[in-house]
């Protein structure tokens, strides 16, 4: 047992006495006298009087003040967790374009530019389907596109969208979203050795001559995910809102979001966002 009259049995015997203090506004603590044992149990309305009498001592004050704080602290939390959850997209879809004219035959790349390279007759066909996945997915809830502004996934872009007629969506192109930049015009001669370098410098951080390193698409997508954060927690938008004329539009979070972007940015992406 501890001495009646340590710090320790006091501040033992004061806490039961918070509640009804907390409930009588105009109420102080009082000791208990310290020959009582720990073991005794008073009423509450041993432990409090008038006000009007002297001040608590101001040991004896901290307790309510930490529990009042402590109160505060966790409702506020609370509340912000709430108001994460609501305001956050129950989804995030990430779509690789379909096949491109890159994908069968290498030689695009050193004549056409890599942001001008379009679809195969399947890569539309494959974008199709993505797309009426993804609608059988969401249904009829609110969805936003971010899409790179490459020819390839624009075109992906528009496939999807055939499965999502009627439905108003938001689109958004992004050019923190494109692939990364292997070089201008890329001879394919020239491009194997460049690989075979770097597969001996390690591929997150070789940098391609005239082009981007692994860790360059790390900060633009590190760069958009907080562009991305901002974007979360509703929209004014009149494709989810409808309000009349001269009143604020509501708050309605999208539940969906679609990113169409490239292979290489989707493991990035996955790489910044679950680090």
């Amino acid at each position: 047992p501890l001495p009646a009259n340590s710090r320790r049995a006091r501040s033992r015997l004061v806490m039961p006495s918070v509640a009804s203090a907390l409930l009588l506004p105009h109420a102080t603590l009082v000791p208990p006298t310290a020959h009582l044992p720990l073991t005794t149990r008073l009423p509450p309305t041993t432990y409090v009087r008038p006000a009007s009498r002297a001040p608590p001592p101001l040991l004896l004050g901290r307790p309510r003040l930490d529990l009042v704080g402590r109160i505060d602290r966790w409702w506020s939390e609370r509340r912000d967790q709430s108001h994460w959850r609501r305001d956050r997209p129950e989804r995030i879809i990430l779509v690789r374009h379909g096949q491109s004219c890159g994908n069968t035959d290498k030689k695009f790349f050193s004549t056409v530019p890599d942001s001008q390279i379009p679809l195969t007759d399947r890569g539309y066909a494959q974008a199709a389907v993505a797309g009426l996945k993804i609608r059988n997915l969401v249904g009829n809830e609110s969805v936003r596109f971010f899409h790179s502004p490459y020819m390839r996934t624009r075109q992906t872009l528009l496939a999807l969208l055939r499965a999502f007629d009627k439905l108003p969506v938001l689109l958004t192109s992004e050019p923190r979203l494109r692939e990364q930049d292997f070089g201008n015009f890329q001879d394919p001669q020239a491009m194997d050795a460049i690989f075979e370098e770097r597969a001996r410098f390690g591929r997150f951080f070789f940098r391609f001559p005239n082009g981007e390193a692994g860790t360059d698409v790390y900060d633009r997508v590190a760069s958009f995910l907080t562009y991305l954060f901002r974007t979360m927690g509703g929209t004014k938008s009149a494709a989810f809102a409808e309000a009349t004329a001269g009143e604020p539009r509501p708050r309605t979070p999208v539940r969906n979001y679609v990113l169409v972007t490239h292979g290489l940015l989707m493991r990035v992406f996955c790489m910044c966002y679950l680090r």
